[in-house]
């Protein structure tokens, strides 16, 4: 059985409305990891450039009917009538109001509602209207108890609404979830150099007027101009619209110098976030109050050094993680910031980025998406023991939740599932379920994995008949758990059951570094010899987990240290590539061998290469001298670590003397390959020993190609800007916007369509961009080529157009065409 959940939302985007839009799109693509959980987003409405990306996430946007005289919020009361979903999901009051109007629906009644609360309009009204601020709060608290779970955004607020849904005895229905790491900041490489200018970051919210003295601003320009130095540069970054000249005279007014100041505005594009966070020194968050903060855990999430205000949850939360404390500050006093500002400069840059990391780091074992949370189900707080149970249909409510109670879940987003699962699994399929049947060790809904049987046989792996809308849910973690589990469970359940992966639950414990799981489930019976579906047995898992405990307990068990995937890779390789060094460390003190070769050809220093630790780097090369390796294809360890955007590993390659100029077996030589991976960094520094943008591989395709078949905007733009011809063609004909067809990025396409204006023209084999987009089911693209003036008429060289290709690949495309193609028509007729 999946599980369907709608989130509201104003937006797809984020960052350009505070917290709420970053946590509303991270919650959903969050939840859509789930094997088993459909995802859609119910919106006022959306772009395509919208759709694309939330469906790269696996993410369904749906737009509201639209209704004369609503304004766009009330709309999502109205969901299309075809909508279907087992819960909704609110956020905040504007967000949450719609779903008290739709539960009044009788189409509507069942759905089952989870209200998001990331902020307390009642502390936000002491710095803005107080009365406004009361008159919020008091709507959020009546909409939290209609609603079947609240989750709150970090633990301030958790212990908030909990007073506040007391009087009602609901305190039980809320949930703190602490946001985590955004993983896609931690590919950011800062610059190790020291600069002239100290430049101070400070991200301003939807409303940056508005919210002036809520937010502190005023403390920040009030701290900068206290250090009395023109070093120091504040930069404010408004969201779109936020009214940047207002509030650049607005922070002038507390003393900060014109030229101490730099203020500017802020799209949703997380590349240039990403961007954003290299080119400052430190990011601060001097709120006076906070739900949480989730800019400022962005920017931590790309290394930045931070410091945020102690009322704020993320400063909550970082008080309780080692070396946390000193990145909060308690104080609204400008005099106390500045303090903390140049305590932070007077470190060497890279002492503050190496902090800064370690500091990323114990946050994520803290708090984390992947990581095990040490937080127990009891806090479902449903009692469930001996007594009585007074109604029948709700018995097998409560034996679910006993089970849930015996162990600690993966993750908070698991948590989340399974308490979605909970209370949106049907009354038929809870009426079936007696103690002789009860799932294996908790609730993950979906399809079952693993072999069909009518009935488990004791060690079977797989999920009977009789439970299929149940999977193994793998999370125990203490000993006491997976005791109590397995005397509980019926007869049948195994340790060892699989996920749709092949893993098991010891295998994830292993690969998440989970000491005492480990243990416990070895000492229950958990088989450490099998292995998953690719080849990777627990000894490669233990590897990317890093903890070098586990791996000693998984050697005792597995001793042959040299086993391969169905890759080829060793369980150093996998410890190389997953930068864990006292793993790589452990393995060549127990003489693992690391100049075997995967089935690629790739050997340890290539997927050192690919990790790009340079210290792991250093230690192999110690061992495997030859920083030329050119095996299988012919790529050598610099070439992988360009095409893997490794900043810091490129450079030290490059120190080492290694040969940039030689290519592969294909003809790629190191631009092609700094080129596919993007980073216009590793660009410029290959560009110096290889000054000629123009060389081509053995097909013909030039650098600018291969960035824009691999979708690199930057590194498009990168290559336009230094000159590259644009009009060149490979071997089979394909020029520039082939490729960028190929890349399907509309963006790079009006980049390159002023040099090469022909949109329809073709390859050796009569193929158009639009031919190409659409048989890659790049439905951006398709959009893009067709309001350029594309024909999607024309035909290849076998004589198909596009629509022939789109009706046998994409129905998304097929449709676009096909009323593309009626409306020209219609547009012919009329003239």
């Amino acid at each position: 059985m999946t599980l369907k959940v709608t989130l509201l939302s104003s937006e797809w985007k984020s960052s350009t409305n505070g917290d709420l839009s970053t946590i509303n799109r991270e919650l959903a693509i969050q939840l859509a990891k789930h094997p088993n959980v459909d995802v859609s987003v119910l919106l006022p409405n959306c772009s395509e450039a919208d759709r694309s990306s939330a469906e790269s996430h696996n993410v369904k946007l749906v737009e509201a009917d639209r209704v004369p005289g609503f304004e766009p919020a009330l709309c999502l009361s109205f969901p299309p009538r075809d909508h279907t979903t087992d819960c909704v999901i609110g956020h905040g009051v504007h967000l949450g109001r719609p779903i008290a109007s739709m539960k009044r629906n009788p189409n509507y009644s069942h759905w089952k509602w989870i209200q998001v609360v990331h902020s307390a309009p009642e502390e936000d009204g002491i710095y803005k209207d107080i009365s406004e601020g009361q008159k919020m709060q008091e709507t959020e608290i009546q909409l939290c108890k209609m609603a079947d779970q609240v989750i709150t955004i970090g633990p301030k607020l958790a212990e908030a609404y909990k007073c506040y849904l007391c009087p009602a005895k609901q305190e039980e229905k809320v949930f703190d979830l602490t946001p985590s790491i955004f993983s896609e900041f931690l590919a950011v490489e800062q610059a190790t150099k020291e600069r002239r200018t100290f430049r101070i970051l400070v991200i301003g919210s939807g409303n940056s007027c508005e919210d002036f003295n809520v937010k502190g601003y005023d403390i920040a320009a009030k701290a900068i101009a206290e250090l009395k130095d023109e070093s120091y540069k504040l930069k404010f970054v408004c969201a779109a619209g936020g009214k940047g000249d207002i509030v650049a005279e607005n922070l002038l007014h507390h003393g900060i110098s014109r030229n101490q100041l730099i203020v500017c505005s802020f799209d949703d594009n997380r590349e240039v976030l990403a961007n954003l966070f290299c080119e400052v020194d430190l990011a601060i968050m001097p709120s006076r109050t906070e739900g949480f903060g989730t800019t400022a855990l962005e920017a931590l999430s790309a290394g930045l050094p931070i410091l945020v205000s102690g009322n704020s949850g993320l400063g909550e939360a970082l008080k309780k993680v080692p070396f946390g404390p000193q990145s909060v500050v308690d104080s609204e006093d400008p005099k106390e910031w500045a303090r903390e500002i140049k305590r932070v400069r007077q470190k060497e840059r890279d002492v503050r980025l190496s902090e800064s990391r370690f500091l990323r780091e114990k946050y994520l074992e803290k708090y984390s998406w992947e990581e095990p949370c040490k937080r127990s189900v009891e806090e479902v707080h449903v009692g469930v023991g001996n007594e009585a149970v007074p109604n029948a249909q709700e018995a097998p409510k409560k034996l679910i939740l006993k089970s849930l109670k015996m162990l600690e879940l993966q993750n908070d987003w698991q948590l989340i599932i399974c308490r979605l699962a909970i209370i949106s699994l049907s009354e038929k399929y809870f009426s079936s379920l007696s103690v002789g049947n009860l799932p294996h060790s908790g609730v993950q809904v979906g399809k079952r994995d693993g072999r069909e049987q009518s009935e488990s046989a004791p060690g079977d792996t797989s999920v009977s008949e009789d439970n299929k809308e149940l999977n193994q849910l793998h999370s125990a973690e203490k000993e006491s758990d997976v005791t109590e589990m397995k005397s509980t469970l019926p007869r049948g359940f195994s340790v060892d059951s699989r996920n749709t992966t092949g893993r098991t639950p010891l295998m994830n414990a292993a690969s998440k570094g989970n000491v005492q799981a480990v243990k416990s489930m070895i000492k229950r019976g958990a088989d450490p010899s099998l292995t998953d579906y690719k080849g990777w047995n627990m000894l490669h898992f233990a590897a990317e987990g890093g903890d070098t405990d586990i791996i000693s307990l998984i050697h005792t068990h597995l001793p042959n240290i040299e086993s391969k995937t169905d890759k080829g890779e060793t369980p150093l390789m996998v410890a190389a590539s997953s930068r864990n060094l006292h793993a790589v460390k452990w393995f060549l003190e127990k003489g693992a061998t690391v100049a075997c070769e995967d089935k690629i050809g790739w050997n340890t220093l290539h997927h050192a290469a690919q990790g790009g630790d340079t210290d792991i780097l250093s230690l192999i090369h110690t061992r495997l001298p030859n920083i030329e390796s050119r095996v299988g294809e012919g790529e050598t360890p610099l070439m992988v670590a360009a095409s893997s955007r490794n900043l810091h590993a490129v450079k030290w390659f490059l120190e080492k003397g290694l040969t940039v100029a030689c290519e592969d077996k294909t003809g790629w030589n190191t631009l092609h390959h700094a080129a596919a991976g993007g980073d216009t960094d590793i660009i410029s520094l290959i560009h110096t020993h290889l000054p000629n943008i123009e060389s081509k591989t053995g097909e013909g395709y030039t650098p600018l190609m291969v960035a824009a078949d691999s979708g690199k905007f930057h590194a498009v733009k990168w290559f336009l800007e230094k000159g590259a011809t644009v009009a060149c063609e490979g071997k089979k004909g394909w020029n520039t916007l082939h490729h960028a067809a190929v890349g399907g990025d509309p963006v790079t396409i009006d980049l390159i369509l002023p040099h090469l204006p022909d949109v329809d023209s073709k390859t050796a084999d009569g193929e158009t961009p639009l031919i190409i987009a659409v048989y890659r089911g790049k439905l951006r693209c398709v959009k893009c080529l067709l309001e350029r003036g594309a024909n999607p008429l024309t035909k290849d060289n076998k004589g198909q157009d596009s629509l022939y290709h789109a009706s046998s690949h994409d129905p998304d495309c097929f449709d676009l065409l096909q009323s593309h193609v009626s409306k020209s028509e219609s547009t012919t007729g009329n003239d």
